[in-house]
């Protein structure tokens, strides 16, 4: 049974109050986002609506349509174009926005509407949120997004090859001192080159037929004030950028620079293990990985040194014990495994380079073994 104890509310709705639905009533008097008290009482769920909001559904659904980077931009936040879609660089540089959707990749929650990004983001309560996105209805309100059509599906197309990769070559070894071994043997594998265009090394990941369905490109030019990264359009998130071995360990990264240096400082045998970047901290690469390679029984988690990473960490090391792996983890003295490798090569000559054992910093709270 559901008792509404209608309070100040006005009479056209404590009125009716026993006569409408829960839902409805709810929805009439916007407390499905407003604060409400909530007791449990021999069975009977009773709802006390305080502090009436007079919003109706067409307000809602207009301020859930603002343009979030718009939004943004006008409170002095700074926004980053990446792709079809935008970065939050001056709050979550996780935090993916394309119009009024978001997502947030370290955490791997999203959605919800504008509004709720409002409260979650903003430090804003349902109140303050709808009178920030319509400005009390007076004034100039943000730019809405028109409701979503249904994108065509994108073609994935890989960029055209440049006629060899003496740039592409030149950056990963002496700029990010990958071992050119290493990078020769990707290359062989068809999983670096250089594209065509702008002299971008391209990341490629292979389906289970050998066929490309994934690439990520990065600029090489040392001079840019940003380095460009960027997905090819149509590109498939399940298959990243990795290497198949035969011993059943998988060790996991954020990046291929990351993955190629972490090889590059453990070269042994390197080639009986496998890896994989999941092109940031999402496991849907490392999901499909799994699935797609059932004699994996050791995973080593080697995600970047920051709080993204280690959060993603916990996240990732607690699912794959629940799912029976035996976990452990990697981390870098540096904040990602390149600047590592940057950095022992400054130290000394590459004739001399002794890599330290990993010093493991902001270990996770579950059983993982360090490795």
């Amino acid at each position: 049974m559901i008792t509404i104890i209608p309070g100040c509310l006005p009479k056209r709705i404590a009125g009716c109050a026993r006569s409408r639905s829960k839902n409805e009533l709810l929805r009439a008097t916007g407390a499905t986002t407003m604060n409400r008290n909530k007791f449990n009482i021999s069975g009977e769920v009773t709802y006390i609506l305080s502090g009436y909001i007079p919003y109706t559904d067409e307000q809602i659904t207009r301020a859930n349509q603002t343009d979030i980077p718009a939004m943004l931009r006008s409170i002095g936040h700074k926004v980053k174009r990446e792709g079809a879609n935008w970065r939050w660089a001056s709050g979550h540089d996780s935090l993916m926005i394309k119009g009024c959707e978001w997502y947030r990749n370290s955490t791997q929650t999203g959605g919800g509407g504008v509004v709720n990004f409002c409260k979650q983001y903003l430090d804003m309560d349902f109140k303050q949120a709808m009178e920030f996105l319509l400005h009390g209805e007076h004034g100039q309100s943000f730019p809405t997004v028109a409701p979503a059509e249904k994108e065509p599906e994108r073609h994935f197309e890989l960029p055209k090859a440049n006629r060899d990769m003496r740039r592409v070559f030149a950056y990963l070894t002496k700029e990010r001192c990958i071992n050119p071994d290493i990078v020769s043997a990707f290359v062989r594998a068809h999983k670096i080159y250089e594209d065509l265009e702008y002299h971008n090394v391209v990341f490629v990941g292979h389906d289970e037929a050998g066929a490309a369905r994934f690439a990520c490109k990065r600029g090489t030019n040392s001079y840019a004030q940003t380095a460009f990264r960027r997905d090819v359009s149509g590109s498939d998130k399940r298959y990243g950028f990795n290497h198949i071995g035969t011993s059943g360990q998988l060790y996991v990264f954020e990046a291929p620079i990351d993955m190629l240096s972490h090889i590059s400082m453990h070269k042994e045998n390197w080639q009986q293990s496998s890896y994989i970047a999941l092109g940031g901290v999402s496991d849907r690469a490392l999901t499909h990985f799994l699935g797609q390679h059932p004699d994996t029984r050791n995973v080593c988690l080697c995600l970047d040194n920051d709080t993204a990473g280690c959060d993603a960490t916990l996240r990732i090391g607690r699912m794959l014990e629940r799912q029976g792996y035996e976990v452990g983890m990697d981390v870098s003295h540096c904040k990602d495994w390149n600047q590592e490798l940057v950095e022992a090569h400054r130290a000394q000559s590459p004739q001399q380079v002794q890599i330290p054992a990993p010093k493991h910093t902001n270990a996770p709270a579950f059983s993982m073994k360090m490795i």
